[in-house]
């Protein structure tokens, strides 16, 4: 899956010659290399370790607050 704004392409498996296009595109174009790079970068960067961690411990907190509110 890739997000908007694009942050790569997707090259169709066994398809050779999208693969060569997509280089093509790449290698000549340097500021697109750069901004695809950049974009990438930010979106790993909402998958860091440290981010799901928070989140997954705000959604147990969450889940066992709400458990208790239950009973």
């Amino acid at each position: 899956i890739l997000n908007i704004p694009p942050s790569g392409y997707h090259v169709p498996n066994g398809n050779p010659e999208a693969l060569a296009e997509k280089l093509s595109l790449l290698i000549g174009n340097p500021e697109l290399r750069e901004k695809l790079g950049n974009q990438a970068a930010e979106l790993a960067s909402k998958y860091s370790w440290k981010r799901i961690a928070k989140k997954v411990s705000k959604s147990y907190l969450r889940n066992i607050l709400r458990s208790e509110a239950i009973d």
